[in-house]
């Protein structure tokens, strides 16, 4: 079970993450033989990869760090009702989000057009733009089959002390093999993780139809909880990713599935 947080925090929480991942993934405007990306958001480098993910058909996750440093925050505390009265009551921690920041990145067409290799490459250009602008945050670039993985490598502390990413999927999970819904693995998966961690690990927003109706048989020891969702979700029929946001209020991870829409922004 999730550990208990005050409910107005997480209604908060849920709903900035649930609005990133149903948001459209930019309004790039392409020219004939070059696509441009121009985003200003919290989390531009989602955004950049949600939007390489629909067009091209890629499945590419993303996760974040754990924001802390102040200068990787923004306070929204003043735009949510009744929020400021709690706070200074000293009901809840000030309402936090990350800095919204801005990302360009341009690409040929046909840089599209090279195989897996050409998919890596490019993947790896745009996280070498976007670190070169933001600088809280380093991140790793791992291929898993037709899947690529975006996490952080290492990000800055509350003190801006540079520290090592341990992403909570990587961690050895005990989790026995079970003839299970993809949902119900899922939900077991969660279960797991909260066991070995003492940051959260809560679904997001998982709204995939056939996750309800396909069944699925995995487990073993040592396996990891990204191991385990790539296996799942690839049982389905529909091409799927997933995103790990970190609530830096709630201090809580926070997972969430989306349908790949192949051919999404033109």
């Amino acid at each position: 079970m999730g550990r208990s947080k005050p409910s107005f925090i997480r209604a908060f929480a849920v709903s900035l993450t649930c609005l990133v991942v149903l948001s459209p993934c930019t309004a790039a405007e392409p020219a004939k033989d070059e696509i441009t990306l121009e985003i200003v958001e919290p989390r531009p480098l989602s955004v950049a990869l949600r939007d390489l993910s629909d067009r091209h058909g890629w499945v590419i996750t993303y996760e974040d760090p754990r924001w802390s440093h102040p200068d990787d925050l923004e306070d929204q505390t003043a735009g949510v009702q009744g929020a400021v009265e709690r706070v200074a009551q000293g009901l809840h921690p000030p309402l936090r989000i990350p800095r919204v920041q801005p990302l360009r990145f341009s690409y040929p067409r046909q840089r599209i057009e090279g195989g897996f290799g050409a998919r890596f490459d490019l993947v790896e250009e745009l996280l070498a733009v976007y670190e070169r602008g933001n600088t809280g945050v380093a991140y790793e670039l791992r291929r898993d089959g037709d899947m690529l993985h975006v996490l952080p490598q290492q990000a800055r502390d509350e003190r801006g002390d540079w520290i090592e990413h341990v992403s909570l999927l990587d961690r050895s999970l005990e989790f026995p093999r079970a003839r299970r819904t993809v949902m119900e693995t899922i939900h077991e998966i969660e279960k797991a993780i909260n066991r070995t961690s003492s940051t959260e690990f809560s679904l997001g927003l998982v709204m995939i139809e056939p996750f309800h109706h396909t069944f699925v048989e995995v487990g073993g020891e040592g396996r990891t909880g990204r191991e385990l969702l790539g296996e799942v979700m690839s049982a389905v029929d529909v091409l799927t990713s997933w995103v790990l946001f970190y609530d830096p209020t709630l201090q809580t991870y926070f997972f969430s599935v989306y349908p790949v829409r192949h051919g999404g922004p033109a």
